[in-house]
C-alpha cells in the first residue's frame, strides 16, 4: 500500500472522543484509489474500550450516512502518554475513493466516558491541510460542527486506482500466438514432469543428492519382494536394543501353571495352547511367566508391548485376563461377555469397555505402553479401541505375562491361545 492524503506534523494539542462525542477529520483524495487503512496519532485516558474508526461520505464538509468501511482498535492497546503514538487501523475490504470527493475519518469510543476516552493529536495553532478540517459531534453523528482552525494527525493508505474488472490470469492465453491458456499450460507441464522418470536425477539436483546420500525414504511396503534376495538380511542387521519373546506355545517350558484347587489345566498343541478351568463355581486356572533374578523383569519405563491371538470358548459366566504384569499390569479383561481395556498400578483397576468384538472369534489383542508420551494404546484386530493416560503402572513387575480364566458358574470355561509376542527395550 502507499500513502495518499495525510497531515502528520505540528501537532500541539489533542481532541477527545467518548460515548456520543465523536471526532472526525475530513480529507479529499487527489487520486482515485482503494483505501485500506488509516494511521492516526492517538493516546488514551483510562480505558475507552473498543474504538471504532470508519470512513464516511460528507455533505457540506460534514460526515454523513453509514460507514463506507471500518475497523477497530482496543483502547488499552494505546499509549497513555499524552504525546501520543501512531497506530494503523485496518479498514477491512476498504472502499473505492473518488478523486476530488471529500470523505471523513470518524473516530468514536461508544463505551467510554469523560474519564475513559480516546484522544487524537491535533494542530490547533496553524493547521495547513487544505483538503479538509476537524469536525465534532455530541449526539453520535446526528449534528456536526466543523473547526477550520484545527486539523488532526492522520495518514490514509491504500492501493489504486481501483481495477474496472477482475482478471483471472489463469484464463489468459499464454502468448498472443497461442490458443493454450496459462492454467492449461501449467497443468500440462506439471504432468509432463511427473511422467519423467529422470526428473531431478542429474548431478546437482535434489534426487541425485538424496540418492548419493542414501537418504531417500521408502513408503511402507514399497520395497518389493524380488528386490531382497534370500539370505540377504543377516543378524547384524537386526535391532539389538529390544528384548522380545515370540512363541506359538510349542511347549510350556518357562511357564508356571496354577497348583491346587479350585483349578484346571493347560495343554499345548501345534500352534497354540488351551487354558481351561474346572467346572465348579470360582474354579480358576492361569499361566504366568514369573521371572527369577532381574534380567527379564517388566520395567514400565522400557515401553513394553504385547500381541496375542486369543479365542474364548463361551461368552458368559467367566472372568478372563490377558495382561503384561500381574500386580501392576496392562492388557485386556473379559467379564462375562464384555471386553475391557485395563491397567492397574496398585490403586485400583482402570477399565474401558470395548464394544463390537465377538470374543468367541479369534481376535488379535495388542497393547503398547509408550513411556515417552505416558499413554497405553489398546488395539483389537489392528483397530485402536482405547487409550489410557492416567494412573499408569510405574516401576516394575516380576511377571512378564499372565493368562487367567475363572468360571463364575458351575461349568468349565476355557480360552484358546494361538501365539504371543512380547517386546520391551533392553
Amino acid at each position: 500500500m502507499r500513502k495518499y492524503q495525510y497531515y502528520n506534523t505540528n501537532d500541539d494539542n489533542d481532541r477527545d472522543g467518548y460515548t456520543a462525542n465523536w471526532m472526525a477529520q475530513t480529507f479529499t483524495p487527489e487520486y482515485s484509489h482503494i483505501i485500506g487503512s488509516v494511521k492516526l496519532k492517538l493516546f488514551r485516558v483510562g480505558d475507552p474500550e473498543t474504538i471504532t474508526v470508519s470512513i464516511k461520505a460528507t455533505t457540506g464538509g460534514e460526515p454523513v450516512g453509514a460507514d463506507l468501511c471500518s475497523g477497530t482498535i482496543e483502547g488499552m492497546d494505546l499509549t497513555d502518554n499524552s504525546n501520543g503514538e501512531w497506530y494503523e487501523i485496518s479498514l477491512g475490504d476498504g472502499f473505492d475513493l473518488t478523486a476530488g470527493v471529500q470523505y471523513a475519518i470518524v473516530v468514536r469510543a461508544p463505551s467510554g466516558d469523560a474519564s475513559n476516552k480516546v484522544s487524537w493529536r491535533a494542530d490547533i495553532t496553524s493547521p495547513t491541510y487544505t483538503g479538509g478540517t476537524y469536525c465534532a459531534t455530541s449526539d453520535s453523528g446526528v449534528d456536526w460542527d466543523t473547526y477550520a482552525d484545527v486539523d488532526c494527525m492522520f495518514e490514509e493508505w491504500g492501493v489504486g486506482p481501483a481495477s474496472p474488472q477482475t482478471v483471472v490470469w489463469g484464463n489468459l492465453y499464454k502468448s498472443q500466438i497461442s490458443a493454450e491458456k496459462i492454467e492449461e499450460a501449467i497443468t500440462r507441464l506439471i504432468q509432463s514432469h511427473e511422467d519423467d522418470p529422470d526428473a531431478h536425477v542429474e548431478v546437482g539436483e535434489s534426487l541425485y543428492s538424496h540418492k548419493a546420500s542414501a537418504i531417500i525414504d521408502h513408503i511402507i511396503a514399497s520395497i518389493i519382494e524380488d528386490k531382497i534376495k534370500i539370505g540377504a538380511v543377516d543378524f547384524t542387521k537386526l535391532a539389538l536394543d529390544k528384548m522380545f519373546l515370540a512363541t506359538c506355545f510349542e511347549s510350556l517350558d518357562g511357564w508356571i501353571g496354577k497348583d491346587g484347587d479350585p483349578g484346571g489345566f493347560a495343554q499345548t498343541s501345534l500352534f497354540g495352547c488351551e487354558l481351561r478351568s474346572d467346572n465348579d463355581i470360582n474354579d480358576e486356572y492361569y499361566l504366568t511367566s514369573e521371572t527369577y533374578g532381574t534380567g527379564e523383569i517388566i520395567d514400565f519405563t522400557k515401553n513394553p508391548f504385547f500381541q496375542t491371538t486369543v479365542q474364548a470358548e463361551t461368552n458368559t459366566s467367566q472372568l478372563i485376563y490377558i495382561t503384561v504384569g500381574l500386580d501392576k499390569y496392562f492388557g485386556f479383561k473379559i467379564s462375562n461377555g464384555t471386553l475391557y481395556a485395563v491397567h492397574e498400578d496398585g490403586g485400583g483397576e482402570i477399565a474401558t469397555e470395548i464394544t463390537g468384538i465377538t470374543i468367541t472369534d479369534w481376535n488379535v489383542y495388542r497393547a503398547i505402553y509408550n513411556d515417552t508420551d505416558s499413554k497405553i494404546y489398546f488395539y483389537v484386530n489392528g483397530v485402536l479401541e482405547a487409550t489410557h493416560d492416567t494412573d499408569l503402572p510405574a516401576g516394575t513387575d516380576a511377571f512378564i505375562f499372565y493368562y487367567y480364566v475363572q468360571t463364575l458358574a458351575a461349568a468349565t470355561r476355557a480360552i484358546y491361545i494361538r501365539d504371543l509376542l512380547v517386546m520391551f527395550d533392553r
